[in-house]
């Protein structure tokens, strides 16, 4: 795997920026995915107007995170995404998720904040996939960075099981959901609009 593409497939820190406090079906609370999938790695909720999110320490902001972060993962209403992915960049934060939408598939104003976050992310020597994107899934070390609905606590044995190839998904959700239910799941970049799908690079 790329030096690129590690940190979004198998991160050690993962910050979740704008990560809702509610929880259950429904919430498509990013945490609760990851913590029922397994995830042992580190995870950080980001979220202002939180101390907790399911009994894991809030921050207001990546900025006040010690220790190095491998991925962020910004589900915030659009504008703030460029503030967001300065202070990624600025935590020096090498791999950006961006499921946020309503930027160049979405009209003139969009176009333009997506130009300004490509450029951020240039200037900082990050890293981005999306925006209007799902996320990834990687049931080797269950990272699972998309809203999807959560699975049941004794469920991601199933829908988690590792397969033998690794597929960039449009309807990564469809995806998910289908192979929670027919067999296993491989390793997964997904997006929900393909002219925006891919990773930003320096």
């Amino acid at each position: 795997m790329s030096d690129t593409m590690k940190p979004f497939m198998e991160p050690r820190s993962v910050a979740l920026i704008g990560v809702p406090r509610a929880t259950g079906p429904g919430a498509y609370n990013t945490l609760e995915n990851m913590l029922n999938a397994g995830f042992s790695g580190s995870v950080y909720p980001i979220n202002p107007k939180a101390d907790e999110v399911l009994d894991t320490r809030a921050y207001p902001s990546v900025l006040n995170i010690d220790g190095d972060i491998d991925l962020a993962v910004v589900m915030t209403a659009r504008s703030e995404v460029p503030r967001a992915v300065w202070e990624c960049t600025r935590k020096d934060i090498r791999a950006i998720t961006i499921v946020s939408q309503g930027f160049a598939d979405a009209d003139d104003e969009g176009r333009e904040m997506q130009e300004e976050i490509v450029r951020i992310a240039r200037q900082g020597g990050a890293s981005i996939l999306g925006p209007n994107t799902w996320g990834t899934a990687n049931p080797f070390n269950y990272i699972m960075s998309p809203m999807c609905p959560s699975f049941p606590d004794d469920s991601h044995s199933r829908a988690m099981n590792p397969g033998i190839a690794a597929t960039l998904s449009l309807p990564l959700r469809a995806r998910l959901l289908s192979q929670r239910k027919h067999g296993r799941i491989h390793v997964q970049p997904g997006s929900r609009n393909s002219r925006l799908c891919g990773i930003t690079t320096t």
